[in-house]
């Protein structure tokens, strides 16, 4: 095969050149602010200059034409291959900073054969070269969420990284009469594999994040159809549990509007301490569903401050004396009360008042409620709150959280409810960097616990 080494390598350098051009006005046309690309463009600025070095390696000094190309070829290879494997993953930059060790390694051990006969540095490369190609495949065969694109790679990874092995023990039974610039098959096809490989790479990675992009797309589209389904049911239950007392009111108030002079007084009091409760209850759901719109919509904002759990605790309590007192339900409170927590006072406030308010609502007369919190870590506190009411079934117990999910049990004096307080709940903890758990058994009682930070985050 007659063809000049130092003309494929010019025409590896300019193919690179244009390359760099591509990508760039890729990333600046729409506006790409992807890592992985960014470093991909890195490797190729290396080739771009790895290529021009080795052309002229016979005119410049050893360092520049020897150490230099074949530094910058192994970075440029690990990077061509860390952006393919990586280009369906969110980049990470810890990944980054300890994936980049293996070049730096490599490189090393290169310098060590640097000093050394052309041949000898024509086998150390080769390994090299070999060893990144079938790690790389081996990597992307093994790959759990590898993309098809990806999978096809691998092949030829492992096809050129087979190419350089041959090529390595060809240059050590060849040692004393092989050089970089020899017109031979062996070199000329392994050359032109580690371009076509090199040549590939960026169509690959396009198609690549193409179809995460695609994926994420389908995701995305999936999950917002289903969020809307779930969204339409979820007020279609709030409707119908609007109606019920709405539907009380109009007949209550009829009622006393006709028939008011011929009721005695106990009865008229009767109607108003009912009409009272039910618009109560009414109240306190739709200021639960505009505090859980704003959330929903990202309106509401997070304002993060340190604040003692008797500041939280003492006021709720407090509000809720009157709904204790009627049920005569045992309160038992043992929270530590200088503690401090990390968090939007008002939304943690509203988590406590919903628990507490469940606590009551599902506990029948007589019953106990209480409330414990510890330290469980550094950064956490854990608040638990635990009745001895009516309990959750198993299978309510894993959707409860759901938006479509419909909480249809009735409190232990009749109370509506829809389980929007632990929808809301759960939103404001995890806006809070806090989590939520629920434990619960019929007949037996429920246990609801919260983590909230102590510190900032």
């Amino acid at each position: 095969m007659n063809i000049d080494v130092h003309t494929l390598f010019y025409i590896f350098s300019l193919g690179k050149y244009l390359i760099i051009f591509f990508l760039s006005v890729y990333v600046i046309f729409y506006n790409v602010k992807n890592p992985i690309l960014y470093i991909f463009i890195i490797s190729k600025i290396l080739y771009a200059f790895l290529w021009i070095l080795l052309a002229l390696r016979d005119n410049i000094p050893w360092f520049y034409g020897v150490v230099l190309p074949n530094t910058f070829l192994i970075f440029a290879i690990f990077l061509d291959l860390y952006s393919i494997i990586n280009a369906n993953k969110k980049f990470a930059i810890n990944h980054f900073k300890r994936s980049i060790t293996i070049p730096v390694v490599l490189s090393i051990v290169f310098l060590f054969a640097g000093n050394l006969h052309e041949g000898t540095r024509i086998v150390v490369m080769s390994i090299i070269i070999a060893f990144l190609y079938i790690a790389g495949s081996l990597l992307l065969i093994f790959k759990k969420d590898k993309t098809k694109i990806q999978e096809l790679v691998s092949f030829l990874c492992f096809l050129i990284g087979l190419t350089f092995v041959f090529r390595s023990f060809w240059a050590y039974f060849q040692e004393s009469s092989v050089i970089l610039n020899i017109n031979n098959n062996v070199q000329i096809i392994s050359y032109l594999l580690l371009i076509i490989g090199s040549f590939s790479f960026p169509m690959i990675l396009l198609l690549i994040l193409k179809e995460v992009e695609e994926k994420e797309i389908k995701i995305k589209n999936e999950t917002l159809i289903q969020s809307n389904k779930n969204k339409t049911n979820f007020f279609a239950i709030i409707a119908h549990d609007l109606k019920g007392p709405l539907g009380t009111y109009t007949q209550m108030i009829e009622l006393l509007i006709n028939r008011h002079k011929e009721m005695p007084a106990s009865k008229i009091e009767e109607f108003l301490v009912k009409l009272h409760n039910s618009s109560k209850q009414t109240f306190h759901l739709l200021e639960n569903l505009l505090q859980w719109s704003r959330a929903e919509s990202g309106t509401i904002k997070v304002h993060p401050e340190y604040v003692q759990l008797k500041n939280i605790f003492n006021p709720v309590i407090l509000l809720m004396k009157n709904s204790i007192s009627i049920k005569n339900l045992s309160l038992e409170v043992h929270i530590q009360e200088e503690a401090t927590v990390y968090c939007d006072y008002n939304m943690i406030m509203t988590v406590v008042r919903n628990l507490i308010s469940n606590a009551i609502k599902f506990t029948p007369n007589n019953g106990k409620i209480i409330i414990t919190s510890n330290i469980n870590t550094e950064n956490y506190i854990e608040i638990s709150f635990e009745d001895s009411g009516v309990g959750i079934s198993k299978e309510n117990l894993k959707t409860i959280f759901d938006l479509n999910f419909n909480s249809n049990t009735k409190g232990t004096n009749n109370e509506s409810g829809t389980g929007l307080g632990l929808k809301l709940a759960k939103e404001y903890i995890e806006k809070n960097n806090g989590f939520i758990g629920i434990e619960s058994e019929v007949n037996v009682g429920t246990k609801v616990w919260i983590q909230i930070p102590t510190t900032e985050l």
